[in-house]
């Protein structure tokens, strides 16, 4: 199974019927199990930040269909006290990987990520990496080559961003140079910013920014929009 960042109110629960014992009871049957749902962030109790639904629920003796409702309570009645959003946020480790190879395997299928170097789930430091090893290396769901153009090339084209993604005269320099035999995620749900191995070089407009497992310093990057 994959891990899947999502919040409470926004995925989880399909009717969309949050105060359902029955639903939320089916959602962790059907979709998803207390033991596979992890509290990434929990404003209103930072203690319960790292555990399991299952583990959470255990704590204060009650049923996991019944503890989900509870802590979804208790964002809705923070919100409202508060009149502001409660920082709160779950990983689910609810996708298959069979779909996930056949997904990948589709011609139109870009690789990109959105997790920050500064987040708690595992996908900041080790998305790309994790493709490479799981994807290109062991399961052999593309060659290198459709991998690379997927998370380079593939990606640039359809967002319609120009001069980026290809080694080609004109293009900028935005180089990654990876050793094929060592490149690995190494990050978890426990060490979300633990580094991938076999990354030795990364150039950004021909600058390089990370060499010898560690950033140069440099910042020679801008934002880059539709062209």
């Amino acid at each position: 199974k994959q891990i899947h960042p999502t919040m409470f109110h926004h995925h989880l629960f399909p009717n969309r019927n949050f105060t359902d014992e029955k639903e939320a009871a089916m959602i962790l049957r059907d979709i998803t199990l207390p033991e596979d749902i992890i509290m990434s962030f929990y404003e209103i109790q930072p203690e319960y930040e790292g555990k399991t639904l299952a583990e959470i629920a255990a704590l204060e003796h009650k049923t996991s269909a019944k503890m989900l409702i509870e802590l979804i309570a208790r964002i809705e009645s923070f919100e409202k006290k508060n009149n502001r959003s409660c920082r709160e946020g779950i990983m689910a480790k609810a996708m298959n990987d069979s779909d996930m190879q056949k997904l990948l395997s589709w011609p139109y299928t870009s690789i990109c990520s959105d997790g920050s170097n500064s987040g708690k789930h595992p996908r900041g430091y080790g998305a790309f990496t994790r493709v490479l090893n799981r994807y290109v290396k062991e399961t052999k769901t593309l060659k290198w080559e459709e991998a690379i153009h997927k998370m380079t090339g593939l990606a640039a084209s359809q967002m319609a961003i120009s001069r980026r993604g290809l080694l080609k005269k004109g293009f900028y320099a935005d180089l990654v140079l990876i050793n094929p035999e060592t490149v690995k995620d190494q990050a978890t749900i426990k060490e979300a910013q633990k580094r991938s191995t076999g990354i030795e070089i990364v150039w950004v407009n021909g600058i390089p920014v990370y060499k010898n497992n560690k950033s140069t310093g440099a910042y020679p990057g801008k934002i880059l929009s539709r062209q």
